[in-house]
């Protein structure tokens, strides 16, 4: 015999509603290659089924309730319905289209919206792109957040671009034009964040570079609990777990929650925040970068990101630089497969940390995806020369460089930025002259040169760039 409450447990189970996560929509962009997972909730035990492109894809829930399709082979191209059913629930989203998918993520300078940036009234007006996506997922902070992110997808209109994330905007833009495919863009980001607030604390535990950042947030928050349990204030200075620069509090809270929304790729505008702890992101962004990769369960997608631009007083004589060093430690991560880099040396602002020339930045991160992922639309590689040798003689200094074609000063004149010292350490701002794609650069100082450094100043005065006014890429040749 079935009691009232076992009835009413029963029968709750059986009309549990059908769910989807936020990611999944109308207006949504699905990724064309590979598989593209759908997802959600429904009755324990239940059979759902998925119809899109004239195709059924079927799935049982399990004990939780939890459900999963893998949809393949989707056609790229215009917007169809899909309808998710099981028992007598159904949802139905409209305009689902198939293409590429994006996310952009990091602090204020992605964050930092289309209405905010040069001639904003003017580009927002022709932002109208029926078949470029746009999700913005709402800020939150929690290292232990379970649940889903809140969002939903727009069509990209003048209305619904003007508050979007105006680099992932012109990033998309220019992959759409690019492609001809829809492009779905995902914003999750906010400003003033750490890399560390966007990696997950199993892997800032892996090193011991990062791992005390892991352990000093456990041990505030024990510290926490223990004051809860006297009856106690919280000590002054100790993080919570909802604070937003609180390890992984974002990445649980903001990246975790998309998985596994198949995307193409991610491009990321972050640094200022770690300024000052070069050294330790030299590890710290690798790290985080795997960890997306590792937990999206999809492989090593592509992952572009922008070197920071030049910012604050230009200092007249060779000095230290911690945005110079971190700009370093950007550079190197590009040692991980699959990564890309837009420098932007050129086109900051000394009194302004959020530059409005936010177009370009767009344009160069599409720029390095293209070369990429279709080296066949650009003429030349569309990544900034980088030096690849400092060959030091007796009397000068020979620089050779990568992406180097068409090598030549903005202004016509010699090239600016070089600095040059010997054993003892003392820089001077060097004479640099052009030999094809080399750079000479020597100082009557200095008879026998150690070091070379180019751009290495907090806002330098440069002016080298290849045939496709790409920017040379700070570096010093006594690199760590």
């Amino acid at each position: 015999m079935v009691t009232n409450a076992a009835a009413s447990l029963l029968f709750g189970i059986q009309s549990a509603p059908l769910t989807l996560p936020n990611i999944i929509g109308s207006n949504m962009v699905l990724q064309a290659d590979g598989q593209t997972p759908i997802w959600g909730t429904a009755a324990p035990g239940a059979r759902v089924q998925v119809r899109f492109q004239s195709r059924h894809h079927y799935a049982e829930t399990g004990d939780d309730g939890k459900w999963s399709v893998n949809l393949t082979g989707l056609n790229p191209g215009s917007s169809d319905r899909m309808t998710i059913s099981s028992g007598n629930s159904q949802k139905v989203l409209e305009n689902v289209a198939v293409g590429d998918v994006w996310l952009g993520s990091g602090q204020s300078n992605m964050y930092w919206p289309l209405q905010r940036t040069e001639d904003p009234d003017r580009n927002a007006s022709e932002a109208n792109y029926p078949d470029i996506r746009l999700f913005a997922v709402t800020l939150k902070a929690d290292a232990f957040h379970k649940g889903d992110v809140e969002g939903k997808w727009v069509v990209c209109t003048p209305k619904t671009a003007i508050s979007f994330s105006a680099v992932l905007y012109y990033f998309g833009r220019e992959m759409h034009r690019t492609t001809g495919r829809p492009t779905g863009l995902i914003h999750s980001s906010w400003g003033g964040t750490r890399a560390e607030a966007w990696t997950p604390l199993d892997h800032l535990d892996r090193s011991p570079v990062t791992k005390g950042m892991s352990d000093s947030f456990r041990e505030g928050l024990q510290k926490i609990e223990d004051a809860k349990a006297a009856g106690e204030a919280a000590p002054a200075g100790v993080m919570a777990s909802t604070d937003r620069h609180a390890p992984s509090a974002l990445y649980e809270a903001m990246i975790r929650p998309l998985m596994p929304f198949h995307i193409k790729g991610a491009i990321w505008y972050q640094g200022e925040s770690n300024a000052g702890r070069a050294k330790q992101y030299q590890t710290l962004f690798p790290a985080m970068i795997t960890s997306w990769r590792d937990d999206w369960g999809q492989g090593d997608f592509p992952f572009f990101f922008v070197q920071l631009a030049n910012f604050m007083a230009r200092k007249p004589e060779p000095a230290q630089s911690n945005w110079a060093e971190l700009r370093e430690a950007q550079t190197m991560t590009l040692s991980l497969r699959k990564t890309g880099m837009a420098c932007i040396i050129d086109i900051g602002e000394a009194g302004d940390i959020h530059p409005k020339n936010k177009l370009d930045v767009g344009r160069r991160l599409a720029m390095s995806a293209r070369d990429m992922l279709y080296p066949q639309t650009e003429l030349m590689s569309g990544n900034s020369p980088m030096m690849t040798r400092a060959t030091m003689q007796s009397d000068q200094a020979i620089i050779r460089f990568q992406n180097a074609y068409g090598l030549k000063t903005t202004d016509g004149k010699a090239p600016r930025g070089f600095e040059i010292a010997g054993a003892d350490g003392k820089a001077v701002w060097a004479n640099a002259r052009m030999e094809g794609s080399s750079i000479i650069v020597s100082h009557p100082s200095v008879p026998s040169p150690r070091v070379v450094r180019y751009g290495w100043a907090d806002n330098p005065d440069v002016n080298v760039v290849n045939a496709l006014g790409l920017p040379l890429v700070p570096f010093r040749s006594d690199s760590n």
